[in-house]
């Protein structure tokens, strides 16, 4: 079966024809083949040979003028050129030491290399060379699941060496409304324990991810009673978590269901978990904070500096004050800097508490100008 590949994506027609010149086999492979069958026209740059990833990736970045990074360990290798990245890869197996731990991996044909993945939907590889561009390499009937909208595993351990697969399925479905396949079903059930071995920078990056997918996923989590593997309870909100999204025009909402998900939870346990940022850790304190408020002006005033998934989290969990702050959030800015506060007489603490009334007066909009700003202080100033 051949696969008609977009006009737009003549990138590859060059990168086989580069490979062909040499006698090499360059293939497409994983998320990339899936989205080209789904009608997708703008993808990642995923490739695979079965000859050395050093060696395609230098001979690519040559002709393509890029810059090429090795990584042997994973017998992988990126290329930084003028329109993007590509990443190459030998094609590969692999074997965890340990279950959830990162695998180590050897050369290996291509069909070892598709078996190791996550999903038959994902197990894909097209061929870039010229005498068979397009056509689709899937030993594993991938090509079958995604048009019945089928997630399937490749093996019955494939959770167990591999706990995050869980969570990519989880953001198949949630994204494309896939359903899963029975047996892998029950052993999402069966072997979700597992999310409990894996570091903290990984869960992080695979619940990232998945948030990203908004409510959809975070239904799907409840569904399988995972929510409580993560570190997370159930959603309790005021106004509409969808609604907030919406209205905060949040694209990548993940750190919005994040604060959402661990309201109740120690910071400390989301530290170990997540490995939180400090900037992270500190915009869901100030948050928590800020819901007990009750004086407006003291809520104008600490939703200073918050981000959007912030004031969406604010909004959620009904202070409807953050919508207001978040829609005039250009016209807040003070004009009038310390220094010039100084000239006019002020000291100590006074200034702070000059700028804090003058931030407040924009919000409320009675301040809109630095003219304004200089009228007011000046009337402060007279008494």
């Amino acid at each position: 079966m051949f696969i008609r590949i977009p006009s737009s994506l003549e990138i590859l027609k060059r990168i086989g024809a580069i490979g062909g010149k040499r006698g090499i086999r360059i293939y497409l492979v994983g998320g990339p083949v899936r989205d080209i069958i789904l009608g997708k026209t703008s993808i990642d740059l995923d490739l695979v040979s079965e000859t050395p990833a050093q060696q395609v990736a230098s001979i690519l970045a040559d002709e393509l003028k890029g810059k090429v990074t090795f990584f042997p360990e994973f017998l992988t290798a990126r290329i930084e050129w003028e329109e993007g990245t590509i990443d190459v890869a030998t094609a590969r197996r692999e074997y965890y030491p340990v279950p959830a731990a990162l695998p180590e991996v050897i050369p290996a044909t291509m069909r070892e290399d598709l078996k190791r993945r996550d999903f038959t939907i994902n197990a894909m590889a097209l061929s870039l060379h010229p005498d068979n561009f397009g056509e689709l390499f899937d030993p594993f009937g991938g090509y079958e699941d995604l048009k019945e909208g089928v997630i399937r595993f490749l093996h019955p351990k494939s959770f167990v060496d591999d706990p995050t697969r869980i969570l990519r399925g989880l953001r198949f479905s949630a994204r494309f409304g896939f359903r899963f396949e029975e047996t892998t079903e029950r052993h999402i059930k069966k072997d979700k324990d597992g999310l409990l071995l894996i570091s903290g920078e990984r869960r992080r990056k695979e619940v990232r991810l998945l948030l990203r997918e908004g409510l959809p996923a975070i239904r799907l989590l409840e569904k399988y009673e995972l929510l409580p593997l993560l570190g997370f309870s159930s959603l309790h909100c005021i106004n509409p978590p969808e609604d907030a999204q919406k209205l905060f025009s949040l694209s990548d909402p993940w750190f919005f269901y994040f604060i959402l998900l661990t309201w109740e939870k120690e910071i400390s346990l989301l530290e170990r978990l997540y490995c939180l940022r400090k900037e992270e850790r500190e915009e869901i304190i100030k948050t928590r904070k800020i819901v007990e408020l009750e004086d407006e002006k003291e809520i104008v005033l600490s939703m200073r500096g918050l981000s959007p998934a912030a004031l969406a989290t604010l909004y959620a969990k009904g202070v409807t004050l953050s919508l207001d702050f978040f829609k005039k959030i250009d016209t807040l800015k003070v004009e009038t800097s310390g220094g010039e506060i100084v000239q006019k007489g002020f000291q100590g603490r006074e200034i702070g508490r000059i700028l804090e009334e003058l931030f407040y007066l924009r919000f409320k909009g009675i301040v809109r100008t630095k003219e304004d700003e200089e009228r007011w202080i000046e009337r402060l100033k007279k008494g």
